[in-house]
């Protein structure tokens, strides 16, 4: 059975030949694996333990997403993340969230949410065929 008739498989409430399986992980984990598997990529890590599905999600074009100046990582929703040291290795943690300091609802409500106009399912489309 390939992943696409074990997923299928699973869906229609009938018995696959093993249970479909799906992961995901942090960046320095992935990071470790492809170390690990001696591959160069998020798909090779995912061949090697035999994953059967991909997450994939909608592009944003969001004018926030990026780094800036200082290092930081933002996302779509002003949510910023950097690199941290620990003594096990370093890791991204959140170091910045836009709603932090908001104390009223109205506050929240005229924060600069993101835009479905931003989302492109260009990806998804490609994934899907």
């Amino acid at each position: 059975m390939n992943s696409r008739e074990r997923v299928l498989t699973a869906i229609d409430h009938r018995t696959p030949d093993r249970v479909p399986i799906t992961f995901d992980c942090e960046r320095e984990v992935l990071d470790t694996l492809k170390s690990h598997f001696a591959v160069d990529s998020a798909e090779g890590v995912w061949r090697a333990l035999n994953v059967d599905t991909r997450l994939v999600g909608a592009d944003h074009h969001d004018p926030r997403i990026g780094t800036r100046p200082d290092g930081m990582d933002l996302n779509f929703w002003g949510v910023g993340s950097r690199q941290v040291e620990y003594s096990f290795g370093s890791m991204y943690d959140i170091a910045f969230h836009p709603l932090a300091d908001m104390t009223t609802v109205g506050e929240i409500d005229d924060y600069n949410w993101p835009s479905p106009d931003e989302l492109s399912f260009d990806t998804l489309r490609a994934a899907r065929a």
